[in-house]
């Protein structure tokens, strides 16, 4: 999605939930460079949130992005010259993420990919239990949102 694109599916979401889904290339272990892995995403997610006022800061000054910067706050960041979407997870039952996986073009499950990663990356993948506050999605990866 464009950045124009973005901004309209997410015009007026102000903390409103919306469903969102994207897919993006999971980068393989060196020893397995020639495997194309993909992740898709489908999630109900929140948008338009300030992070600086969400209750689990309790207050904290929040500061600058640690990276990019705003183009239209709180929904659409630049890095690099892309646009990114910034999304709040909702982490709540039904509504949780919901992650398929593709190896060469085949179905595959997270412990499948896992081992096609480094130690750490397949670490990270396995852990589903981390609390994400917020995130962004780069726009060329959506394929959905609103």
């Amino acid at each position: 999605m464009t950045q124009k694109e973005i901004l309209l599916a997410l015009a007026g979401c102000k903390g409103q939930y919306v469903s969102a889904e994207w897919q993006s290339t999971v980068k393989p272990a060196a020893q397995h460079s020639g495997v194309n892995i993909t992740k898709r995403v489908k999630s109900t997610v929140r948008a338009g949130i300030d992070y600086a006022n969400m209750a689990r800061n309790e207050g904290k000054e929040t500061g600058a992005l640690p990276w990019g910067e705003w183009v239209q706050f709180p929904y659409v960041i630049s890095h690099k010259g892309q646009p990114y979407a910034r999304l709040y997870p909702t982490g709540n039952g039904s509504q949780r993420a919901s992650a398929t996986f593709t190896i060469n073009g085949q179905p595959a499950t997270r412990e499948q990919v896992a081992t096609l990663l480094t130690p750490s990356a397949a670490r990270d993948l396995l852990d589903t239990s981390k609390d994400i506050a917020c995130f962004t999605v780069k726009g060329e990866n959506l394929i959905a949102l609103g």
